[in-house]
This record gives C-alpha cells, structure tokens and sequence, in this order.
C-alpha cells in the first residue's frame, strides 16, 4: 500500500491516540474491538448478534444489550461507526490501529 505525506501522518497520529484507547477501555470492549476487527479480516459484517457470539466463544458472555450499549461507549470514543440497518459496526481508522496493536499485543 501506498501512503501519501498526509496519510502517513494521520496514521501515526491515529497509532499515538490508540495507545491511550486501549488502556481507556474495559474488557468487554477489548473483546469488541477484537471481535469486529477479527469478523471483519473474515468478511463477515459484525452485527450484534455476531459480536453476542464472538464475545461468547471468548469466555466473556455479553447480552445484546449489553453489547450495544458497549459499541455506543466505542462509538463517542471515535473507535467504531455504527450503520443503520445490516450495514453493521465498522472500525475507523483509529479504531483499526487500536485492534491491530490489540491483536499484535495478545499474540
């Protein structure tokens, strides 16, 4: 991938702000973040349902509530936009760099 001059450093300014996102977050929402960065990579749209099983199969049962109420904590934290409809919750950009180091970190 190529990176314009202007990319680049939005980029590690979004790796600098996510450091501070991890340790703000709660467990639930690491296995959120986890989860939508993990069903994503398999191009699968994470969708509650999905994320109440993610969250399930990582030994942290959440409800659907529960699991909303925790991507809208995400949302005001600039990690995640949440689409109305089937269109799911995607990462932004900030949220993308906050998994990455979040998967490199617990490999």
């Amino acid at each position: 991938m190529k990176w314009t001059i202007l990319e680049l450093s939005d980029y590690q300014k979004d790796q600098n702000q996510s450091d501070s996102s991890l340790e703000e977050l709660g467990m639930d929402e690491l296995i959120l973040l986890k989860g939508i960065y993990a069903l994503t990579r398999q191009g699968v749209t994470p969708s509650r349902k999905r994320l109440v099983e993610f969250a399930e199969a990582s030994h942290t049962p959440l409800s659907e509530q529960q699991v909303r109420y925790r991507l809208e904590m995400l949302e005001e934290k600039g990690l995640v936009m949440k689409q109305k409809g089937r269109g799911g919750t995607k990462l932004t950009r900030k949220g993308y760099v906050a998994a990455e180091k979040l998967e490199l970190s617990l490999s």
